[in-house]
């Protein structure tokens, strides 16, 4: 996380190519969720075969930063088992975007991730983050 330009570089490109940024044909797990600070809305679209995740899609209306969240979060979690997801904290999403996050931009990176854990009913559930 010590390169700014490698993370800025990162997130514009998930920005402006996410990445399962579409509805999905079939999905187990759904769920939608609103940073009420910014306004930005996710609802998440997840597939579970024997407790690992198979596909993860999402629509999304948000910032560079809750969009890139979102489009890594939906490569790097699928096979990912749902133990393994239910850990998975602010540490995860800097590591993925290789920035420290601000104040001001943690609920906007953490937006999708909260989503997803609530879809797969691994945190507590709530359409307001």
């Amino acid at each position: 996380m010590d390169n700014p330009n490698l993370a800025r570089e990162i997130i514009l490109e998930n920005y402006k190519n996410p990445q399962n940024n579409s509805l999905p044909f079939t999905y187990t797990h759904t769920h939608t969720l609103v940073n009420r600070t910014c306004g930005d809305e996710i609802t998440v679209y997840i597939s579970v075969r024997d407790s690992q995740i198979v596909s993860i899609n999402y629509l999304l209306r948000g910032c560079a930063i809750t969009t890139a969240s979102a489009s890594l979060q939906s490569i790097e979690l699928v096979g990912k088992n749902l133990t393994e997801v239910s850990t998975l904290d602010q540490d995860y999403v800097e590591e993925l975007l290789n920035i420290k996050l601000s104040l001001s931009r943690v609920k906007c990176a953490l937006l999708p991730l909260s989503a997803i854990q609530q879809a797969l009913n691994l945190k507590e559930h709530s359409e307001v983050f």
